[in-house]
């Protein structure tokens, strides 16, 4: 191991702990992280002269014997954290220089500490000698991609990654942002080739184990053939993969480009007016009746395709994509998991539940009823929406320009994540604000169907009688002004 170590020591990064303690050991059902000092969460800036960032902070992801993904956020100061796990070998990730990531790999029984250089995790296994380095791949992002977003990962969206006058027109940014995508391009393959290299230097001496050195090499032929679009992806077809490590990124992100090579002349594309998506409800059942995937490959495909019937389709297709998963699947677990993750309650399907952020619940008809006798302004957004919360300072300030008039101004969270929308409403201020809810029934609410918020944000205005005047009002601004100052009047 002293190959890959000493260049991490000469990058900078020293070894904390030795790997020698081998009579720690676990139940052969876990392993142990032990998180040491985390860094609070921070802002990584791009390189460029028009400046951005991209929101980072101390977390590690990885996915749990159910193949259902799991975050690890961890506490200030050393905090000890058991992972339950029945695979021999688990990965964990953890983002890192905005879009990237770093890749660990830990077996059972494993004791790992972790301590953060410079906000970047460097991890050691304390219980037993290590068979490899597991900052293979922090070695790799600093040896081959000099700390740097790849550049095969900078191809696939070029104009996010360069310095581009947004003055000019539209067909000249377009072409100087594909010039660039070509460079990107024959930079990362050469990037990519030099990986290989040193992945191959590395087992030739019988630094990695067979596994690893596939897993590797593997990653670097599927990105080739699928970032830069080169060759054709049959040859991947052939890949046998291990079950046990199906959940691996690597083989993931490898059965989506099989799953896309195969079904592209068939998907079809739903166009809305902020973007486009697939038709999920058509892709779940081609994936099911296709003979080209092993059950374990399909149930992988399929969970993702649930997931995103859920996200994009109303209360009908969800009941009955749900029914048809555990019937083809038995894969009750991830409904149950999607169940709880959504708030899928049908209970309150022709209704509006709502949680406001004192954890009480409450119906939409009966904060209607509630404010009977006033204008009612309902604001929905959700905390991933960047248009919707550059819109709330305006429209805070028009609440107060109207705070002694009969209108109350009601922010519903919609299709949000409840660990998320609270976290926001702390940024946006309205922790304190009565009239903040979260739609706990987003996905199945036969109500937001009939109102058809399938954008935001979106904005509806009431009467004093609690009637819908205005399905699409005016955002936030000098129009919405005059349509409350005309109301207030009549």
């Amino acid at each position: 191991m002293k190959n890959i170590k000493t260049l991490l020591v000469l990058i900078g990064f020293l070894t904390l702990y030795s790997c020698t303690t081998e009579n720690e050991i676990l139940p052969n059902n876990e392993i142990v992280l032990i998180i040491k000092d985390r860094p609070e969460p921070w802002k990584h800036y791009r390189k460029l002269a028009r400046g951005g960032f991209t929101p980072m902070k101390a977390a590690f992801f990885y996915r749990d014997k159910y193949g259902i993904r799991q975050e690890i956020i961890p506490n200030e100061g050393i905090d000890t954290i058991v992972v339950p796990t029945d695979k021999a070998v688990t990965e964990f990730f953890h983002r890192y220089n905005g879009w990237d990531m770093l890749y660990y790999y830990f077996e059972k029984g494993d004791i790992v500490v972790v301590e953060y250089k410079d906000k970047t995790p460097v991890v050691n296994v304390i219980n037993r000698l290590e068979e490899y380095d597991t900052n293979l791949d922090l070695a790799i992002k600093k040896i081959i991609y000099k700390d740097e977003l790849p550049s095969y990962k900078k191809a696939q969206a070029p104009e996010l990654n360069m310095d581009l006058d947004f003055t000019k027109p539209y067909d000249e940014i377009r072409a100087e942002a594909d010039v660039q995508g070509a460079i990107f391009k024959k930079e990362g393959l050469l990037q990519l080739q030099q990986e290989k290299q040193f992945i191959d230097s590395l087992y030739k001496i019988q630094e990695l184990p067979d596994w690893l050195y596939q897993l590797k090499n593997n990653g670097i032929t599927l990105n080739e053939k699928t970032a830069h679009r080169m060759g054709k992806l049959e040859e991947l077809f052939q890949m046998k993969i291990d079950s046990s490590f199906a959940h691996f990124g690597v083989y993931f992100q490898y059965l989506i480009a099989k799953r896309d090579k195969l079904f592209e002349d068939d998907m079809v594309i739903i166009r809305v007016t902020n973007g486009s998506y697939r038709d999920s409800r058509l892709l779940y059942d081609a994936i099911w009746e296709s003979e080209d995937f092993d059950k374990w490959e399909k149930e992988m495909l399929m969970r993702q395709e649930l997931e995103a019937i859920i996200n994009n389709f109303g209360s009908d297709d969800i009941k009955t994509y749900q029914a048809k998963h555990i019937a083809l699947l038995a894969d009750s677990v991830y409904v149950n998991h999607l169940k709880e993750k959504y708030a899928l309650d049908y209970s309150n399907s022709g209704n509006m539940l709502l949680l406001t952020a004192n954890n009480d619940t409450i119906t939409w008809s009966e904060v209607l009823a509630k404010e009977r006798g006033k204008i009612v302004f309902v604001d929905y957004w959700a905390s991933w929406c960047a248009p919707c919360r550059r819109a709330m300072p305006k429209g805070k300030s028009i609440a107060k320009q109207f705070e002694d008039k009969p209108i109350t101004f009601v922010y519903l969270a919609v299709h949000d994540e409840l660990s998320k929308w609270k976290k926001a409403i702390k940024e946006e201020d309205l922790l304190k604000n009565p009239n903040s809810y979260f739609i706990l029934n987003s996905k199945t609410s036969n109500l937001i169907e009939q109102l058809d918020v399938s954008t935001i944000p979106r904005y509806l205005i009431y009467d004093t009688n609690g009637t819908l005047t205005n399905r699409k009002a005016p955002g936030p601004s000098d129009n919405l002004i005059t349509v409350l100052e005309k109301m207030v009047l009549q």
